[in-house]
């Protein structure tokens, strides 16, 4: 918290635990910024349990959680708007699932290039970060032993510079009974298009 510059109190003064709230930095202007995340979420159980565990140990750090539900029409307004407009920008945090893509070209999701401000959606620009993508892209087809090196430095970089942070992870199990038949998944064949081709034996 310190080395991002979130140092100081309401007033300008140093910040000090146990005695202020919120930790603030200034900015270029002068002014002050809170530290704080302002959080859309819907009515679900995961919401329910970090409402009631996030805010008093974020207040224990001085970062101070605004905690709106909302309906998922709104949610999903403020996420998908334009980088850069105020709906875009009112939110910082949403409780939402995501799923993993087959491939993953992080050379885009991590991109300073305006046009690929869409995969970007942490926008995040950093040069050494990108590099590190650039360098996953080349890996040679086969080579395993580089794509994991260099997948471990990426998790490592994005750890240090943390635009996003999961807040937990699941894993998902399918049942069938076995009287189905052809059923042929793999890494690249999901269960939605293997059982198409399924057959009841």
């Amino acid at each position: 918290m310190e080395a991002g510059g979130w140092t100081l109190n309401a007033k300008g003064g140093k910040f000090v635990e146990g005695t202020d709230d919120v930790r603030y930095k200034k900015l270029d202007d002068g002014s002050l910024m809170a530290c704080q995340i302002n959080w859309a979420n819907t009515s679900s159980p995961v919401a329910e349990l970090l409402n009631a565990e996030l805010p008093s140990n974020l207040a224990k750090i001085g970062i101070k959680l605004n905690s709106e539900q909302v309906n998922f029409p709104k949610m999903q307004k403020h996420l998908l708007a334009p980088i850069g407009s105020e709906d875009r920008k009112k939110y910082n945090m949403y409780v939402l699932a995501t799923g993993f893509s087959i491939i993953s070209p992080y050379w885009y999701y991590y991109s300073p290039d305006p046009s690929y401000r869409s995969y970007n959606q942490v926008q995040i620009k950093d040069a050494d970060l990108y590099a590190l993508t650039l360098k996953m892209k080349a890996t040679k087809p086969g080579d395993k032993k580089t794509w994991y090196k260099l997948f471990g430095e990426l998790q490592l970089k994005l750890n240090d510079l943390m635009p996003s942070i999961p807040l937990y992870s699941d894993q998902y199990h399918l049942f069938y009974n076995t009287k189905v038949k052809n059923l042929n998944m793999s890494s690249l064949v999901s269960f939605g298009r293997a059982v198409v081709y399924a057959v009841k034996d």
